[in-house]
């Protein structure tokens, strides 16, 4: 196992740009949305590892096989991310606006993909970047479904008036 610097300093840089961003952004939402849906995006990520990654080897993070930086990788990087397209979802906007969110997003996480395998900090081993950019589409427009739905929930009052 080759040890590169920049690998590892390419996913650490990421995670503490997306974690300075999601901090110093301002809050459209509250705390509870936030986190209930980082945890949510966080569980859909490691399911999607278990199965692609660890079960079928079609790609991982770093080198072949679980290692401590991969989980820490990811937990730095995907839930401020997530955190940051959901606060800035232009939800009871028009559809139209809504796509195009997506789309950007969709477009920005297909390049940044792309980065992290030219950095090695992410490999492909059977995924093809095109199959990322078929299924990014579908996950953000879940991500957008479930942070409505944990909004309205989080949005409504029991009958004794409290939330």
């Amino acid at each position: 196992m080759d040890f590169k610097w920049y690998t590892y300093a390419y996913a650490f840089g990421t995670g503490l740009v997306m974690i300075a961003i999601a901090l110093r952004m301002p809050k459209r939402h509250s705390v509870t949305v936030m986190y209930i849906t980082a945890l949510f995006s966080t569980l859909l990520q490691l399911i999607t590892d278990i199965i692609l990654d660890a079960k079928y080897d079609w790609y991982g993070y770093f080198y072949h096989g679980p290692d401590v930086y991969s989980v820490l990788a990811c937990l730095l990087i995907y839930p401020p991310f997530n955190a940051i397209y959901l606060n800035y979802f232009p939800y009871g906007q028009r559809v139209m606006k809504q796509i195009a969110y997506i789309f950007a997003y969709c477009v920005f996480a297909v390049v940044y993909e792309w980065t992290a395998v030219q950095s090695g900090y992410f490999y492909y081993n059977g995924w093809k970047l095109w199959y990322s950019a078929l299924v990014y589409p579908f996950l953000f427009l879940l991500l957008s479904v479930h942070g409505y739905g944990v909004m309205k929930l989080a949005g409504k009052k029991t009958r004794k008036g409290r939330s």
